[in-house]
């Protein structure tokens, strides 16, 4: 084993904050959700049962905007939960979203945390001036419900925040 006693030596560069803001900057409430891509949601609720379940799981065909243009997709959602936190897990059965692409390019792991506020056009507004582009918005039919994603930088983070309304 070897103590490094060098008191001058090199400690690691830390980022700068991202878009140069300061932590909480972006001034949104608590998470409230944590949300996962996976290949397999049955497989993926018989896995983690134990520690975030009971799950509901349920289908959904949702009209959506994705990259700029209407896209349908069909998904199967489970949502578990640890104490008060919403752990989501989506699996795409058809149709485009950044699910797709996000197990394409990183594997079933955290995807996006979630956030609600009063009005999400709203907000998606305030963040693009920020740097934060909406990537998928969509409306629940006959509800209030509305949802977007908005992503930043790679050195936001990578990961998509979901702004949520109605919930």
């Amino acid at each position: 084993m070897s103590t490094n006693t060098d008191t001058d030596a090199a400690s690691p560069d830390l980022p700068e904050p991202s878009f140069g803001l300061e932590p909480g900057a972006l001034g949104l409430p608590p998470i409230y959700q944590v949300g996962y891509a996976v290949a397999d949601v049955d497989a993926t609720v018989v896995r983690l049962n134990p520690v975030f379940g009971p799950f509901d799981v349920f289908e959904s065909d949702i009209p959506v905007v994705y990259r700029g243009a209407e896209t349908p997709v069909h998904l199967k959602v489970a949502i578990g939960h640890s104490g008060d936190l919403e752990m989501e897990f989506i699996e795409v059965l058809s149709g485009s979203s950044p699910h797709v692409e996000w197990l394409e390019e990183h594997g079933e792991c955290v995807m996006h945390v979630a956030f609600k506020v009063d009005d999400v056009d709203a907000e998606c507004a305030r963040l693009a001036e920020l740097g934060f582009e909406t990537v998928w918005r969509g409306d629940i039919a006959g509800t209030d419900i509305v949802f977007a994603y908005v992503k930043g930088t790679d050195a936001a983070g990578g990961h998509y925040l979901e702004l949520t309304q109605g919930f």
